[in-house]
């Protein structure tokens, strides 16, 4: 009998990539970075060893990226509001995989983070509990780490500041811990992003 999965990896994909792409017609997600890999499958396969489940949020199905992401075995949620604000994305992400006993969350635009940051957020929530958060250099990124206890009120962060309020309420029992990792906070939100070198 398959083990349900305790810990989700949860990638946020369902922005329109704006920044990148005014006009619309070059998919970010899609786009090769400078080593081969696209930008959403190096985000995803940098977070995939680190969870029992992966699960992709995206506006609506897309045939190329579930394509792309089929060697690391996603399920993917919809969610056709996510122009209205990341929250959108998140509360819709959580809503369809809880209870758990964690979410990892990360960017679909995030590529470069390093095994070890995943490795030092899970271990600080062994120890500690609560969001763990990490941050280079003092600029806080991804991936957050929600526990369990959180899942109701992360299934209602229906606004454009997603989770910060959260952040806020339970200051005390969260962490964020300094890592020597510039791709927690190295999106890819302009072209020329895709030729920043993995650390």
């Amino acid at each position: 009998m398959r083990t349900k999965p305790v810990r989700t990896g949860l990638v946020l994909a369902a922005g329109k990539g704006t920044r990148f792409d005014p006009t619309g017609q070059q998919n970010k997600l899609l786009t090769p970075l400078a080593h081969g890999g696209s930008v959403l499958h190096s985000s995803c396969a940098a977070l995939r060893p680190h969870v029992d489940e992966l699960v992709v949020v995206l506006r609506t199905p897309c045939v190329r990226i579930e394509a792309e992401l089929n060697a690391l075995q996603p399920r993917y949620v919809y969610c056709p509001q996510a122009d209205q604000g990341l929250g959108h994305s998140l509360a819709c992400g959580i809503q369809q995989t809880k209870p758990q006993q964690l979410w990892l969350v990360a960017l679909g635009d995030l590529p470069f983070i390093q095994p070890a940051t995943y490795q030092a957020v899970l271990a600080a929530h062994a120890s500690y509990g609560g969001i763990v958060r990490p941050s280079y250099q003092q600029q806080i990124g991804h991936p957050v780490l929600f526990p369990a206890a959180l899942a109701d009120e992360l299934a209602q962060v229906h606004h454009a500041d997603g989770p910060k309020p959260l952040f806020k309420k339970y200051a005390a029992q969260s962490r964020v811990i300094e890592v020597e990792d510039p791709g927690v906070c190295a999106d890819i939100d302009y072209p020329q992003h895709r030729y920043r070198r993995q650390p």
